[in-house]
């Protein structure tokens, strides 16, 4: 019997464990459940609205590290069948209806690290990825892919700008700082508003590890 199953029972023991192993932060058998529950693979270091089960409607969903999530933020991976004669879930969704009918198709969203999205963004399903160090702004509508490190907002969203110029952005991808624990990434802590300095050394250190 799975024990998270049981309504009650189940919240307390996966709430109780997750805590044990650092909460939304690190837990690993949080991780595990809302993997295989809500069809969200999160990486360490990400929190916030992704371990909610409104967050993904209809699809499949991969977020990377240290990524910041706000309440009320969802991906629907999936439209109603707008081109055929009925678009009711009765006819599209054996666990709906319990007929025996085709399903629609069911898209996948992959967000890089270091995303911050906004308060009740809303993610549509021809949105496939949201690059590394995006933006998200709060109540936005993202129709379209989303550059890395590019900020937008509205409905539908539309890039504002971009936090840095190229060559940072193109230091910061090179480093893949996110890779490192957040206490190998303290040691760096000093130069964190430095984008271009903090990415040199980050990749340096990189580099260091590769050769040993």
């Amino acid at each position: 019997m799975n024990l998270f199953k049981i309504p009650i029972l189940g919240k307390f023991f996966l709430h109780y464990l997750s805590n044990k192993q650092g909460g939304e932060k690190t837990s690993v058998i949080l991780r595990k459940f809302i993997k295989s529950e809500y069809n969200v693979d999160i990486e360490l270091y990400t929190y916030g609205g992704c371990f909610s089960n409104k967050f993904n409607i209809g699809g499949t969903v991969k977020i990377g590290r240290y990524c910041s999530i706000g309440p009320d933020v969802c991906y629907l991976g999936a439209n109603h069948p707008m081109e055929r004669a009925v678009m009711s879930a009765y006819f599209y969704n054996k666990n709906f209806s319990g007929f025996d009918v085709r399903d629609v198709e069911r898209k996948e969203l992959i967000i890089g690290n270091d995303v911050w999205i906004g308060r009740n963004a809303t993610i549509l399903s021809s949105c496939s990825v949201i690059g590394n160090g995006a933006v998200i702004g709060a109540g936005a509508v993202v129709t379209k892919d989303v550059p890395p490190y590019a900020i937008v907002i509205g409905i539908p969203a539309k890039i504002l700008r971009y936090r840095f110029n190229q060559g940072i952005i193109d230091n910061l991808e090179k480093s893949q700082w996110w890779k490192f624990t957040p206490e190998e990434l303290m040691e760096f802590y000093s130069d964190i508003d430095e984008p271009e300095l903090w990415s040199q050394k980050l990749l340096q250190l990189a580099e260091k590890k590769l050769t040993k």
